[in-house]
Parts: C-alpha cells; structure tokens; sequence
C-alpha cells in the first residue's frame, strides 16, 4: 500500500483528508508540526509528502528544504499562500506541485495519482537501462557489461 506523510497542523484539514485518502487506498502518517515531519519523512521514507508551509516549530520551506537535500520524494505542497510568488517558490525550492487551500479532496487525490504516476514512470525508465541476454549483463547507466558475474573491460567504441 503507498504511504502518504501529511505534514498539517490543522485538525480540520487532517481529519477529513486522512478519511478520503484512505478511502482512496492509500496509508496515511500525519505530523503536526515541521520538525516532526521531516523526521517522520526522513525515517519513514513514505512515497509522497503532502505539505503545509505554515507549521509551527519549522516552516514548510525549511521542511522542503532539507527534504531536497536528502530525498527525492514527491513533495506537494497544500498551503494557504496562494500569491503567485509563493507557488513559484515552493517550485523552485523542491516541490513537486503546489496546491492552494481551499482545495477540492478529488483535486488533491487526482493530483496525487498524477505525481505518483509520474515517479512509477521515472522508476521503470532507470529498470529499463539494463539488457540481459543469459549471463550478460549490460548496464547503459554505469556502461558497464558483465558475464557470469565478471566486470569484463570495454573500449568506448566497443561499448558503443
């Protein structure tokens, strides 16, 4: 089952988000506050992070902030600020996607869909970069080949 951290500090945005994301067949950590969050997501290591900026103890920037520099999880920030400046700087710091509160719960959901699709894509990409015929195995990322578990020495033009 795919977790989803949300990282609010407001009981009436957790409460029904937490039913209609579990409804939608995902499980649901929550944090109420930025410090614990970032925590719980670098412990965690849940598949998507939903994120407020306005959070006590550490702002959703910091949180997305640190995050960037340790993870590559989606990020989708869900947050009041809702000036173009704000939803620019939530992009350019890390987040995935930006989404202003009120929102719509199928908004949310149809978006979350979207990110994780996308991540699922980016992961068969990177499975799709090895090549094996019986006992060799050819890696385009680290143009590398090996048979029978041997690293065997290419020439750029062979490897070509």
């Amino acid at each position: 089952m795919t977790t989803i951290l949300l990282i609010d500090d407001d009981p009436l945005i957790t409460g029904p988000l937490v039913k209609t994301l579990e409804q939608s067949g995902y499980q649901v950590m929550v944090a109420d506050n930025g410090r614990d969050g970032l925590a719980q997501a670098l412990q965690t290591e849940p598949e998507l992070v939903v994120l407020d900026i306005l959070l006590p103890e550490m702002d959703g920037w910091d949180v997305c902030r640190e995050l960037r520099r340790h993870s590559s999880v989606p990020i989708l920030m869900l947050t009041a600020l809702g000036d173009e400046v704000d939803r620019i700087v939530g992009l350019e710091m890390g987040a995935d996607d930006y989404l202003t509160k009120p929102f719509s719960a199928r908004e949310l959901v149809a978006r979350i869909r979207a990110l994780l699709r996308r991540v699922a894509l980016d992961q068969t990409s990177v499975a799709n970069t090895t090549l094996t015929l019986g006992d060799v195995v050819l890696d385009l990322n680290t143009r590398s080949l090996m048979k029978n578990g041997r690293l065997l020495t290419l020439r750029y033009k062979e490897f070509e």
